[in-house]
Order: structure tokens, then sequence, then C-alpha cells
């Protein structure tokens, strides 16, 4: 082969990397990087809806809370109505 066969070449750390190669390599490193950019989409989504959840648990049980209380006093009130 002659020193100029019209083949890409490119040379990094010393190591040369030819057509091929360098597709391999470009393949690879941008499936890691778009699998890097999803794991940390999913885990803010997550965080996110954590802290959503959690919010309800909250809310939930106090309402629920207040809800008891005025049934309970309810029922107290027909218990002495029917002594």
């Amino acid at each position: 082969m002659s020193e100029d066969d019209g083949k890409t070449e490119v040379e990094f750390a010393g190591v040369k990397f030819r057509g091929g190669k360098i597709f391999v390599i470009i393949t690879a490193l941008s499936t890691l990087g778009g699998g890097l950019y999803a794991g940390f989409e999913f885990w803010k989504d997550y965080m996110n809806m954590k802290e959503k959840i959690e919010n309800i648990k909250h809310q939930t049980c106090q309402g629920l809370t207040r809800g008891w209380l005025f049934y309970e006093q309810i029922w107290m009130h027909y218990k002495r109505l029917n002594r």
C-alpha cells in the first residue's frame, strides 16, 4: 500500500486508528454516552416522583386523620343521644 491510499487515519496517544476501527469507537462512545444520559434522566425522574409520593402520603394521612376524628365525634354524639 502506498503512503496515501485514501483511507482515513487518526492517531491518538501514539495509536493509529483507521476507517473501521474509528467507526466502532465512535459507535461505542455514543452508545455509552446515550446510556449514561438515559440513566441520569431516569434517576432524576425517580427522585422527583419519590418526593411527590411522599407529599401525597403526608397529605392523605392528614386528611384521613381529620376525617376519622370527624366521624368519631358524630358517633360519640349519636351514642349520647341514644342512651
